[in-house]
């Protein structure tokens, strides 16, 4: 079993495809628009975000993908979201010299980057470590 998506949303949607692209180093698989009576439509690949702007078209939704991950992005709002991805070690370092100034890092480590994106999504970022709680990470354990 995999993760074949994850689906987020962002009030901001060209400033969360430059983002995401630029911290995950994904690609745009493709941009689309909804018509007034809920039918989805692609926009070419060649056509960019002020090419649709000129023409009165709102780009309600941009899909990134990087390797196995895809990645839509819906315009709007949603609830608090925490995403938590295993990748390699060295593309933690990578991952943190992409981060640009709007990431708030709440933690980091050899091999592990928390950060909460301008859009407000935690990403925990680990080296393929195993999922263990909070209190296993940092110590605290209830006592009994």
């Amino acid at each position: 079993m995999r993760v074949s998506h994850i689906a987020l949303y962002a009030e901001d949607l060209r400033a969360a495809e430059n983002f995401y692209a630029r911290v995950f180093a994904a690609e745009l698989l493709f941009r689309e628009a909804v018509d007034g009576d809920g039918v989805w439509h692609t926009l070419p690949l060649s056509a960019g975000w002020d090419d649709a702007t000129a023409v009165g078209i709102r780009v309600d939704l941009v899909v990134l993908r990087r390797d196995d991950l895809v990645l839509p992005v819906f315009a709007g709002r949603s609830s608090p979201r925490i995403i938590g991805l295993d990748v390699a070690a060295e593309e933690i370092e990578a991952m943190r010299a992409r981060l640009p100034d709007q990431a708030h890092v709440l933690a980091e480590g050899e091999a592990r980057l928390v950060f909460v994106d301008p859009f407000g999504v935690q990403w925990q970022v680990s080296a393929a470590a195993a999922f263990r709680s909070s209190g296993e990470i940092h110590g605290r354990w209830l006592p009994l």
